[in-house]
């Protein structure tokens, strides 16, 4: 656990990253949003300022900041916070979504079991983030 949280909090969001998630969640319209991975509050924030649609959100850890920003900005009706690892959860939903966000673990295994497990869940978009992170490279 310890080294899960610590991979997460070196890897810092930016400006660059809301703004394109901003974006595509703008243009896709979403109606039922789903997310994988909730620290920071950045793709929670980000969606659910896009659209009025709801956000299921899913991530193994809690994130008190997320909570607290979520409720700043008014949104907690349409938002469900689901505390499970990734891989659990998925697979217990019965929802389809049209927007999905994939930002949890880092590592090849655990993101390609995240897109194989909400593929099934898909009606529209998926944003992947991570697909090039150093932990999957050797050297």
């Amino acid at each position: 656990m310890t080294n899960y949280f610590k991979e997460q909090m070196e890897h810092l969001p930016t400006k660059e990253m809301y703004d394109t998630i901003y974006k595509v969640a703008k243009k896709e319209n979403y109606k039922n949003a789903l997310e994988v991975g909730v620290a920071w509050a950045i793709s929670t924030i980000a969606i659910l300022s896009a659209g009025s649609g709801k956000l299921t959100s899913i991530d193994k850890s809690e994130y008190p900041n997320t909570y607290s920003q979520v409720r700043a900005y008014k949104f907690l009706e349409r938002w469900t916070f689901i505390q499970k690892p990734s891989h659990q959860a998925l697979q217990e939903l019965k929802d389809t979504y049209d927007l999905i966000c994939i930002d949890g673990s880092h590592t090849y295994e655990d993101v390609s079991k995240d897109i194989e497990l909400a593929i099934p869940l898909m009606t529209g978009v998926m944003i992947i983030d991570d697909y090039l992170h150093r932990y999957n490279f050797n050297g």
